[in-house]
């Protein structure tokens, strides 16, 4: 059964329903120029700490944040958009996250992997949480 916008954007900014997908903890601000601080675990079992610096917030349609990976030597942020997009039987929600460009080629190329990774993983486990809540 397909959630509408709404639903889905809960999802988003709520920090217990972040901690049932994105994180292990979360703490969030929900105005411009907020910084989230997630923890969690990395695929291979080691702690992983974000920090993101919100730069837009369009409920419920679009989030956009600086991303930087707290405990990872790579010197900047990328940016990551999470927007919520309606089709006539619910929504989806579609994940882009860039400048990976800024970093040095071979940093950028495993930061990328990384992300394209985590975030395969946590959609799959929103996903669940979802139907779970139905």
């Amino acid at each position: 059964m397909p959630i509408s916008p709404r639903k889905a954007w809960e999802w988003l900014v709520s920090a217990d329903r972040l901690e049932r997908w994105l994180a292990n903890r979360a703490r969030i601000g929900l105005q411009v120029g907020a910084i989230w601080e997630l923890e969690a675990l990395a695929s291979d079992g080691a702690p992983l700490a974000e920090r993101l610096e919100l730069l837009a917030l369009e409920a419920p349609r679009r989030l956009q944040a600086a991303l930087e990976r707290r405990n990872a030597a790579w010197g900047t942020s990328t940016q990551v958009e999470l927007t919520v997009v309606q089709w006539p039987e619910g929504c989806e929600l579609s994940v882009l996250q860039s400048q990976f460009e800024r970093l040095p080629l071979s940093i950028g190329l495993t930061a990328w992997e990384f992300y394209r990774r985590r975030w395969q993983a946590a959609l799959q486990r929103l996903q669940e949480a979802v139907n779970r809540d139905r």
